[in-house]
């Protein structure tokens, strides 16, 4: 997985693993879109889909855009910087 951020308000992510490979989420504030390559589709979340499990797990996209809440309830650390590849999809 690939993650970078500014602040609380903006992030993307992009999943590297086999199954989710260049599946990207792009949250600004309180919004949150998804990129699925193998349809060339970016999709908005909103709604009851924020209730809905992140790529099959007990997280759910609501959980994901609690930016503040997580960060209460976990600590991270940064195991490594690379610069970050221009995603054309995104922009």
């Amino acid at each position: 997985m690939k993650v970078d951020g500014s602040g609380t308000d903006k992030a993307l992510v992009e999943f590297t693993n086999p199954q989710d490979k260049g599946t990207r989420y792009l949250k600004i504030g309180k919004e949150l879109w998804i990129y699925f390559p193998s349809e060339q589709d970016m999709v908005k979340i909103s709604g009851h889909m924020l209730k809905e499990g992140m790529m099959g797990s007990d997280v759910s996209y609501e959980d994901a855009l609690e930016t503040d809440a997580l960060h209460k309830k976990y600590s991270a650390a940064v195991a490594g910087r690379r610069p970050w590849r221009a995603i054309s999809a995104m922009s």
